[in-house]
């Protein structure tokens, strides 16, 4: 399995990401008697908690993809980042279809972001003034 990094954007979709490939060989693990012995209290995850998980996934896709444009450049520009941040914006927008524990999380993203980012978004607002 993959471990979360704090400072990574990226590692919480790269973990979540690998929970999912091994759902199989984790559900079975969890499962064995040897195993649940030596565990306080070993849960299988529900259904209910993998499709979460899927959903996880896919709402912090855009931050890997984020991560990794930025990353190819040697120095992002302001061309560079106002796309990508709109479009994490953009992403960040809760859907009717979103689970209310998915649009709790976009809307705290989404406000966590633009809270990191006030004063880029800012610079960006003037200069597409300009």
């Amino acid at each position: 399995l993959i471990y979360d990094v704090v400072t990574r954007w990226n590692s919480t979709y790269y973990m979540i990401e690998r929970l999912i490939e091994e759902k199989d060989p984790i559900t079975a693990c969890l499962q064995e008697k040897e195993f649940q012995k030596k565990l306080i209290k070993a849960n299988v995850p529900t259904s209910i908690e993998w499709d979460l998980q899927v959903q996880l996934k896919s709402t912090l896709k855009p931050f890997e993809t984020a991560t990794r444009q930025l990353a190819l450049a040697s120095l992002p520009t302001i061309s560079k980042v106002l796309p990508v941040v709109t479009g994490l914006l953009t992403s960040l927008e809760p859907s009717s279809f979103d689970p209310q524990t998915i649009q709790k999380l976009k809307d705290t993203l989404r406000s966590a972001l633009k809270s990191r980012l006030k004063k880029v978004l800012l610079v960006m607002s003037v200069a597409k003034r300009l």
